[in-house]
């Protein structure tokens, strides 16, 4: 069985093609994204697919799983980043322990979605990533809250984190940072963490206050097309559509 991995990039591409060498992942077939319109050099002839803007990190992250699941039909896949680290083993270790209601991450808590397992039923069952959180931060804590709320367990292989920096965009282009912005957001759909943890609350990981979106009566998917998403991308002009979904058009036009 080949193991598919989807790898979203925004600047770390000519990094991740001079590091990866896919002779150490004979039973794998990797899917580049390229968020960020970067120019690499590679001899790399697989599957790869630049995006006319950048999505942010849930939008991208929605990409994929159409493509995976709605174009390619494929069961369940790999969704990791440029500059994660990670062995054919545990990528197949983590593909095992996935099905429609677990979700497994490769690296410890709180670094599960640097590199994670999806089942198609998983994101059909708790619905597509929030695009509401803009470009990067609290989408992985958001996604884990409705999977708890869906009976969706987020597992781990506990893996230690090394090497796995989620914010590496940030860190590279200031300009981009909305994390506290992202958590204001986070906060205002589910309330405070209620997590055990005091480090963890301090992160604003779940288990959070509220069971419902908004503390209101809605359906755990419910995600609405805010404001901060017209603002965040105001080139792509959509009004009622996540930059994902307008995207994904523009795929299928290219790839028939």
């Amino acid at each position: 069985m080949t193991n598919h991995i989807f790898v979203l990039s925004y600047c770390g591409a000519q990094d991740f093609f001079n590091t990866l060498n896919v002779k150490d992942f004979p039973g794998s077939t990797f899917y580049f994204i390229d968020n960020g319109a970067q120019t690499y050099d590679t001899t790399f002839t697989g599957f790869t697919y630049t995006t006319s803007t950048n999505l942010g990190c849930a939008g991208g992250w929605n990409l994929i799983c159409r493509i995976a699941f709605d174009y390619l039909n494929l069961e369940k896949i790999i969704i990791t980043q440029d500059d994660a680290t990670f062995t054919e083993t545990q990528i197949e270790d983590a593909l095992a322990e996935t099905h429609d209601s677990c979700l497994t991450g490769v690296y410890q808590p709180h670094f599960e979605f640097s590199c994670f397992a999806i089942h198609k039923n998983t994101w059909k069952r708790v619905g597509a990533f929030d695009e509401n959180f803009i470009y990067v931060y609290s989408e992985d804590a958001d996604y884990k809250q409705r999977c708890m709320l869906q009976g969706v367990t987020v597992n781990s292989l506990m893996i230690p984190s090394k090497g796995a920096n989620k914010s590496l965009t940030v860190k590279q282009n200031p300009s981009m940072n909305r994390i506290q912005y992202n958590r204001q957001y986070l906060q205002f759909k589910w309330g405070s963490s209620i997590h055990p943890s005091a480090a963890a609350r301090l992160d604003c990981q779940p288990p959070f206050e509220y069971r419902t979106p908004f503390n209101e009566l809605l359906p755990i998917d419910y995600i609405p097309k805010s404001p901060r998403i017209d603002t965040a991308y105001p080139a792509l002009k959509i009004t009622s559509r996540f930059p994902s979904e307008v995207e994904y058009d523009k795929f299928i036009t290219t790839r028939g």
